[in-house]
């Protein structure tokens, strides 16, 4: 069996046909986190305003588990808790990888440390290994990938993003691919309403979360 890692892993466990939904995914999350921002006094404030950053990543994540539940793309997703068990993240399945979600200041940085995201980065070497003499391969554990994403300077619209092969060390890049440079067309966030009903149900996905008490 071929090895396979790399860019070459990317590309087969993410391919341009369901990756090329993740950024429109994402710019409709910034939307739809702007468009509350508009609409309610209670957040217009500084306490309302420090949220803004969890409510947005969150907002990704949603929007994220919502493709993946429309069929549109061929991933699985679930939610998963850091080490204290007091936050969910989203986990998306590809058939050989698990990818998390993060928003960063930096594009060209990897996010700050955390437990969870070095237990899962620990299986990211060489995909195979062959048993000597047999001409068999064994694989390893899922291998580990990042979906990020960043804002522009007024915190409206999507700065960057990009799909991370990190190292086991979570401490450097083996392979990443822009994801925005890839997207021939962008969504115009003015342009998309979201109904009372969507909202709902991305509120008591923020409870879920428990992003708030974080």
């Amino acid at each position: 069996m071929k090895e396979v890692f790399g860019a070459d892993f990317l590309n087969q466990e993410f391919p341009l046909k369901d990756r090329s939904h993740f950024v429109p995914a994402i710019e409709r999350a910034y939307s739809l986190v702007n468009q509350l921002y508009s609409e309610h006094d209670f957040l217009n404030w500084p306490v309302g305003k420090d949220i803004k950053s969890y409510l947005r990543n969150v907002a990704v994540e949603f929007e994220i588990k919502r493709l993946i539940e429309s069929g549109k793309v061929q991933f699985e997703c679930r939610l998963a808790k850091n080490k204290g068990r007091n936050y969910n993240h989203l986990e998306v399945l590809s058939n050989k990888c698990i990818l998390t979600i993060h928003q960063i200041p930096n594009i060209n940085k990897l996010p700050r440390p955390a437990v969870y995201r070095s237990n899962l980065s620990r299986h990211n070497q060489v995909s195979f290994f062959q048993i000597p003499d047999s001409g068999l391969y064994e694989e390893y554990d899922l291998n580990y990938a990042l979906l990020v994403h960043s804002s522009s300077a007024g915190a409206v619209a999507v700065a960057g993003a990009s799909l991370i092969l990190p190292n086991a060390d979570m401490n450097n890049q083996i392979t990443k691919i822009d994801l925005l440079s890839e997207v021939k067309q962008h969504l115009d966030s003015k342009e998309i309403k979201f109904d009372d009903e969507l909202k709902l149900e991305f509120k008591e996905f923020v409870e879920q979360q428990r992003v708030l008490s974080k």
